[in-house]
């Protein structure tokens, strides 16, 4: 109960490390920290600015742009018809 709504916001960066450091300087708290083999780090900082809602940052330079833009791709020119996938877009 109290954590209905906005789920969480993601933030591309190319300078993961200074983001990152950027954040917890203000006083965030990472809720938890990971490595996409393919695609690269990505974390979850909490913030109680919009209770329930986590801050997500992801490290764009290793092609997790490419994936943003084949779903943005997908989207432009999707006729309603086929609303699952089972693989992410390339771009």
């Amino acid at each position: 109960m109290g954590h209905e709504g906005l789920q969480h916001l993601g933030y591309g960066t190319r300078d993961f490390n200074a983001d990152l450091a950027r954040l917890l300087a203000m006083g965030y708290n990472i809720g938890h920290a990971g490595s996409v083999r393919s695609r690269g780090r990505f974390v979850y900082v909490l913030t109680e600015g919009h209770p329930g809602t986590i801050v997500e940052l992801c490290d764009m330079s290793q092609g997790r742009d490419h994936v943003f833009a084949g779903i943005a791709a997908a989207a432009h020119h999707w006729d309603g018809r086929d609303p699952i996938r089972t693989t992410l877009p390339t771009g």
